[in-house]
C-alpha cells in the first residue's frame, strides 16, 4: 500500500485529481481529522476516491478538537 500526507491539496484541488487518477495511491491525509479539501471542482468519480481513501489523521496526547 502507498499513500501521501500533504497540507497541498486544499490550495491544488487538480494536485489531488491527478494524484488520484494515477492509481498510485491507497490512501492519504491531511494531517487532521477532516477532509479539508473543496471536491466540488472535481470530477464525479475522482471526488468519489478521495473520499473513500481519506485516512483521519490522529496524533498528541488529547482528544482532536470538535465543534
Amino acid at each position: 500500500k502507498c499513500g501521501v500526507g500533504t497540507n497541498n491539496f486544499p490550495d491544488c484541488p487538480k494536485c489531488l485529481e491527478t494524484v488520484m487518477s494515477s492509481g498510485a495511491i491507497d490512501f492519504w491525509w491531511n494531517w487532521d481529522t477532516a477532509l479539508k479539501v473543496d471536491t466540488s471542482s472535481l470530477k464525479t468519480d475522482v471526488a468519489a476516491k478521495a473520499q473513500k481513501t481519506f485516512v483521519p489523521m490522529l496524533w498528541g496526547t488529547k482528544m482532536p478538537y470538535t465543534k
